[in-house]
């Protein structure tokens, strides 16, 4: 799999330096975990579960309250993960952001294990990234043992274009289950003191997502399309326009079945305001926490299997 690092500006205009958006009204309770085997959960080197969760939970927001009512803005990068099956328009959403003028510069880390990559006309490669413009990963699954390398493109991205982009979107493989990804913005200090996690956004393909969900039901584990919508704390359900209203509220039934609070927007073409990507109030690790010990004090246990039954080439 390769995964290019890209720096681009929103808009087809002149982008200015603008200053950084107001932190839009966050959300008490943001969303609901899957049912996984608690010691699946991401550790945290050298700090308890509690304390990394008061530290990220106190830096969720994008401007945090003193004691003295100034206003602090949290100087850490936001980025958003956009995750979701093969096919479901994750590359399409990410062109639409990139042409959108909403004054922000993006930087994209984008895989093209079975996707379109983003298209060369809406991406202007900037400086090269240690020599490189196209930066490998060693496995074709992103949920594996790239990790080490994810943090290391990440870490060169925030170090070398500090000050160049707002905002930072990694855009998974369709195959990836989101939990190692969204651990690494908590467990590796390197990115927890300079990256935030805004949030986790799912792309869903109305046409096909319930021959996933109902074949995984069956067999009672938990695949990669369910992970990612039971970790999302955006949903984009896409392509409703390919199903009947009837189709489209078993779809919704499915899902709330999963994931009882994020916001599912439906749409075609993957055509979603960019706020519904960047404003999303930081990812509540203490929620999905919470969520996931209530699972397992009810007995009900999803196996979390690394060995998926796909290729890493």
């Amino acid at each position: 799999m390769r995964c290019r690092v890209r720096c681009a500006e929103g808009g087809r205009g002149v982008v200015q330096a603008a200053s950084r958006r107001s932190a839009w009204t966050r959300a008490s309770s943001r969303r609901s975990g899957p049912a996984i085997r608690r010691n699946d959960f991401v550790k945290f080197p050298g700090q308890s579960s509690r304390s990394r969760r008061q530290v990220q939970q106190k830096a969720a927001s994008d401007v945090e309250a003193r004691d003295d009512g100034v206003e602090v803005v949290d100087p850490r990068i936001p980025a958003t993960i956009v995750t979701g099956f093969l096919g479901s328009g994750k590359t399409t959403l990410l062109n639409n952001i990139l042409t959108e003028d909403h004054k922000l510069r993006v930087a994209v880390i984008e895989n093209e294990f079975g996707e379109i990559g983003i298209d060369q006309e809406l991406v202007e490669l900037k400086e090269e990234l240690e020599g490189e413009n196209v930066m490998l990963l060693n496995n074709g699954c992103i949920c594996c043992t790239v990790r080490e390398d994810l943090v290391k493109m990440i870490g060169t991205l925030v170090d070398q274009k500090k000050g160049k982009f707002d905002h930072l979107l990694i855009e998974t493989t369709g195959l990836a289950h989101p939990l190692p990804i969204i651990g690494t913005f908590f467990s590796e200090e390197s990115i927890f003191d300079k990256v935030r996690l805004e949030g986790v956004v799912t792309m869903v393909d109305a046409k096909h997502v319930m021959r996933h969900l109902e074949s995984d039901l069956e067999s009672e584990k938990t695949d990669e399309v369910v992970e990612q919508i039971a970790y999302a704390d955006s949903i984009i359900l896409n392509k409703t326009d390919l199903v009947t209203e009837e189709e489209l509220s078993k779809i919704q039934e499915e899902i709330r079945g999963l994931n009882k609070i994020a916001t599912i927007k439906q749409t075609v073409r993957a055509d979603v305001d960019y706020r519904k990507i960047f404003d999303l109030g930081g990812f509540d690790l203490g929620k999905v926490e919470e969520e996931l010990l209530k699972e397992e004090a009810s007995g009900h246990h999803h196996h979390h299997d690394h060995e998926h039954g796909h290729d890493h080439d």
